[in-house]
């Protein structure tokens, strides 16, 4: 017996020596295939075992303890094609060379789809995916004005140039009138809050997206067609956008720095004001045209100076800086990725500014090969500082710039601001912003917890849990001694939004091989979705001393108010996704979806799409075509939904308020039980490729038939209320996306990369509701067709301009020739407004055309790449030129300096007509005499750098070191020499008095450690 146990007891000493023996290494290098050069930073995993590491700074990489046996090593790169071999692991050192090829379109990439990870060739429906390198180290306050120009399909337009303004994007034209039009976000795989979360828009739009640091962001999916947007229902309905975050990964700790500083200013210089000789000239014209012998009856303050506003009110060396930390790394169980940045930008006019601190933490740990949990938090604290703008008001720095005349000193003597005597009832925007208070502060915190079970071989449930916390606490003070409250005193306005969105999902996804050709792989998803609102608001009045912003310091209560708002939304979804031989794959997908907007018997939705994709270089024909690398065909149809309107419309509710001091309750929405969704059928089809290893690209052909639009129909009042929300109305987008890349060089000390898209969207509404009268209803403004049949949504609709009459110097529009029996024969010109014709412009406020051009150069470390947007086929309208280029109406406030061209005598080819105090015949009312073609290029993003090699940075405890210059919209060019404004306005069309687009010149600097 004793002899047994010794026998046992020097078997299992001998047995760690054993499994030593039999454990392997496996090293080598990873290279391109075309150029030799080492790819540091190429993961290598071993597939079976979970493990793996990555390429050094030396081009090496090295993975130890291997089992002895055979296995799949799998290497990856971006922007390189993922290689996979069998390879036989030996005791003690095994070499594993990999020659790596460019994937120059991510053809063999996976698609982030929020809900699962899809290899691209088998994904049938239409994404574009936007790398992380775009992000980082921007210079703008909001990620997605980085996606601008970054994928077809996709237009961006700021609400305005205020750091942290919301961005307008849209996602192939617009497919509603009356519900929303906006894309849903999705981060991380949940749907998230987006956006603005401030009550006040008279101070700028406050985007809740940026509160996102852009440097953690790994990569940017836009999803477009019903295929890709089915596990999002109704939400998905005008397209999403996926973002996913940096995350942990295998490997040494990894840390990164990167501070950068610039200087803002205008993107472009926009109209200038009037000078002050040229403004006493027009006096002096103007008043004898209208019967004066003088100007008198108009005084107006001059010391003898000449003063330019636009330049008072602007921030000349507006700063902007950025400076963020991180550290990435893990291990065979627990991987980290821990960031943390601040951000400041200064915007060109005074009195604009963002701050930013942000923070995140992302863990995921695997405890067995069963469970796996991770959990993402990320947090914010986000700070704008802006001003009136957009409006008339009074205090506006925009509108000053311009409507003080030039004669008006800005300042006193001593430099102070001037608050006297200014001749025009407006404030002075100097004095406004150093003593006011225009203030949004966010706090954010997102926390997205995954929870993943390997149930079997091909089951994996998945149940993530989120909660989006956004809370923006306003503060506007006005100070009791100049402007908007000195009537009383003085006023102090605190405002509270806080909104909670949570949702809880579930995915189920089995795989199963019914044989080597076949393969299905089945989701079923379950997701609820709960939205609440809570806002508070008071303001005080009269304030006893300069400095006191609280509402407990003014004297006067006068006003406050509270509310309370939520929604929900509960959803089933199925996805099948078949796959035959690697050639053909099909997906099909259905989603039945609640939504609180409708009443409990329309609540419910079904909704569906199919896919197919035919990977056409899987057979023989199309393989030995020599320069055909690879071609894929693909196509999609599916039905989608739109409940983007405002709460409890389907209900008939009533308003309390007061009546003469007395509680009162009244009539506030007629309601109507029959109210559901707005559906949209959805067809796609694309063709991608690849040749000559070189040149890839994809062509796509869309349209969507949008139908029972959620439209707000006009009511008789004798119902009580002036309109009532309906499901009528029909309207459709289609059209065609294209995008190519072209490796032009590609050596191992120089390369050259050109690329582009271009996307071409058609829109027109098909029905509309009709009155009582059988006609259909129309949605007009004196400038637009908002939703008229037969027209594209918000088309220019006005008076045409026919310029001056050189005779007598009077205004001309075009008018109809009308014969007797009503039909038109012709044109003519005629200098009564009211005679004039109304036509269509010819355009909307959308480009129908848009795109970017872009090109990269690499040559031993240095690089340079830009990216030039364009846009075409649109009509941009200067919604204040009627103040502005008066012809002598308002002339009491300051003028565009292109007044100058004015008619002055028999014979003179003017811009301006004769200027006359009081207007010439209206010529400053609507047409097209201000509507301007929008086209333009711009010179987005220019990059120039240096990546220091890594030989030079041994002994140095560096890895990396880029040093860089960014530029942003340094160059625009508008082809209508007419149009002095920035040509990228707002997506309504209208300059407005808004700040326009930022010009940046930025200097950084990047190490990894």
């Amino acid at each position: 017996m004793f002899k047994k146990l010794l026998s046992v007891a020097f078997i299992v000493m001998l047995a760690p020596l054993s499994v030593m023996a039999q454990t392997g290494v496996l090293t080598g290098t990873v290279t391109d295939q075309s150029t030799g050069e080492l790819l540091t930073g190429a993961s290598v995993q071993i597939v079976e075992l979970q493990t793996g590491g990555f390429v050094g700074i030396d081009g090496v990489y090295r993975v130890t303890n291997i089992p002895v046996g055979s296995y799949t090593v799998r290497v990856s790169y971006v922007g390189y094609r993922t290689e996979s071999s069998t390879v036989n692991i030996a005791a003690g050192e095994n070499t594993y060379d990999v020659q790596m090829r460019l994937d120059a379109t991510g053809l063999d990439e996976v698609v982030v789809t929020g809900v699962g990870n899809i290899e691209r060739q088998a994904f049938t429906g239409a994404a574009s995916t936007v790398r992380g390198d775009r992000f980082a180290n921007v210079p703008v306050s909001s990620v997605d004005q980085a996606l601008r120009g970054a994928a077809p399909g996709l237009t961006v337009n700021a609400a305005t140039g205020t750091p942290g303004a919301v961005q307008q994007i849209r996602i192939r034209g617009i497919s509603s009138v009356n519900a929303g039009v906006a894309p849903l976000f999705v981060i991380d795989g949940v749907p998230v809050v987006s956006g603005s979360n401030a009550s006040s828009t008279a101070t700028s739009s406050f985007g809740i997206m940026s509160s996102l640091n852009p440097n953690d962001i790994e990569s940017i999916t836009v999803l477009k067609d019903a295929a890709a947007t089915a596990p999002y229902g109704a939400r998905g309905s005008n397209g999403v956008i996926v973002i996913t975050t940096k995350q942990g990964r295998q490997g040494r700790t990894e840390y990164n720095a990167s501070y950068q500083r610039g200087v803002n200013s205008r993107a472009v210089d926009g109209e200038q004001p009037m000078d002050v000789n040229t403004r006493l000239e027009i006096f002096q014209q103007m008043f004898p045209n209208n019967g004066y012998t003088n100007f008198a009856a108009i005084s107006q303050p001059w010391d003898g100076g000449d003063y330019n506003w636009v330049e008072e009110t602007t921030n000349d060396g507006a700063v902007q800086q950025d400076f963020s930390l991180s550290a990435r790394g893990g291990t065979q169980t627990t991987n980290f990725y821990i960031s943390g940045g601040a951000f400041t930008q200064e915007g060109h006019t005074i009195g604009s500014s963002l701050e930013r601190m942000s923070g995140k933490v992302d863990v995921t740990h695997r405890f067995d090969d069963v469970v796996r949990i991770s959990n993402s938090m990320q947090g914010s604290f986000t700070e704008q500082d802006g001003y009136l703008e957009g409006g008339g008001f009074f205090g506006n720095p925009n509108l000053a710039g311009y409507f003080f005349p030039a004669n008006i000193n800005p300042r006193n003597e001593d430099g102070t601001p001037n608050i006297g005597t200014l001749g025009v009832p407006i404030f002075n925007p100097l004095y406004i912003q150093e003593n006011d208070l225009n203030r949004k502060r966010t706090y954010r915190f997102l926390n997205n917890t995954r929870l993943e079970l390997n149930l079997a071989d091909n089951l994996l449930v998945t149940s993530r849990f989120s909660v989006d916390f956004v809370e923006t606490v306003e503060k506007y003070y006005r100070n009791r001694a100049y402007g908007d409250a000195v009537n009383f005193n003085g006023s102090v306005n605190d405002i509270n939004n806080r909104n909670i969105n949570w949702v809880w999902q579930n995915i189920a996804q089995y795989l199963w091989n019914l044989d080597a050709n076949n393969a299905f792989t089945f989701r079923l998803i379950s997701e609820t979705q709960k939205n609440t609102y809570e806002g508070f608001s008071a303001t005080g009045r009269g304030i006893a001393a300069d400095g006191l912003f609280n509402l407990n310091t003014t004297a006067t209560p006068f006003a406050v108010g509270g509310e309370t708002t939520d929604w929900g939304i509960q959803s089933f979804t199925g996805l099948v996704n078949y796959g035959f031989r690697e050639k053909l794959y099909s997906d099909v997908s259905f989603r039945y979806e609640g939504n609180s907007r409708f009443a409990s018997d329309e609540r419910w939705g079904s909704f569906w799409s199919v896919g197919l994709a035919y990977v056409l270089t899987e057979e023989d024909f199309f393989r030995n075509l020599g320069f055909l690398d690879y071609a894929r065909v693909r196509t999609s149809y599916g039905k989608t939904g739109n409940a983007s309107i405002g709460l409890n419309l389907y209900q008939a509710t009533v308003g309390f308020g007061a009546y003469a001091g007395q509680p009162s309750i009244l009539n506030s929405n007629l309601g109507n039980q029959a109210l559901t969704w707005e559906t949209a059928n959805s067809l796609d089809i694309a063709l991608e490729f690849e040749m000559f290893e070189r040149l890839t690209g994809s062509a796509t052909v869309f349209r969507k038939d949008s139908e029972n639009l959620l439209f707000s129909v006009p009511l008789s009042r004798t119902t009580g209320h002036t309109a009532q929300t309906q499901n009528v109305g029909e309207l459709f987008n289609q059209g065609l996306e294209l995008e190519l890349n072209l490796n032009l060089v590609r050596s191992r000390d120089f390369s050259w990369n050109v690329g582009g898209n271009y996307t071409f969207v058609d829109n027109e509404v098909t029905k509309l509701p009709v009155d009582g009268d059988g006609n259909p209803i129309t949605i007009t403004t004196g400038t637009r067709y908002i939703a008229v049949e037969g027209y594209a949504v918000n088309t220019w609709y006005m008076r045409s301009w026919a310029g001056v009459d050189p005779d007598n110097g009077d205004p001309l529009w075009l008018k109809d020739i009308v014969d007797a029996d009503g039909n038109v024969t012709g044109q003519e010109t005629t200098n009564n407004y009211n005679e004039a014709s109304l036509y269509d412009q010819g355009a909307a406020a959308l480009p129908r055309v848009f795109g970017s051009f872009n090109t990269r150069l690499d040559f031993r470390g240095f690089y340079a790449s830009a990216t030039m947007y364009y846009a075409f086929g649109y009509k941009v309208y200067d919604d204040w030129a009627g103040f502005q280029r008066g012809d002598g109406r308002n002339f009491i406030w300051g003028q565009y300096a292109r007044q100058a061209d004015r008619w002055q005598q028999p014979g003179d080819i003017a811009e301006n007509p004769l200027p006359v105090w009081g207007g010439n015949k209206n010529s400053s009312l609507g047409s097209s005499r201000f509507l301007y073609d929008g086209d333009h290029l711009r010179l987005q993003d220019l990059r120039i750098g240096y990546n220091v090699p890594a030989n030079l940075l041994q002994g140095t405890g560096l890895s990396g070191l880029n040093v860089y210059f960014l530029g942003t919209n340094l160059w625009t060019y508008a082809f209508d020499e007419s149009l002095n404004h920035d040509p990228a306005v707002p997506a309504d069309g209208f300059t407005a008095l808004l700040t326009p687009p930022l010009k940046s010149y930025t200097f950084g600097v990047s190490l990894n450690f």
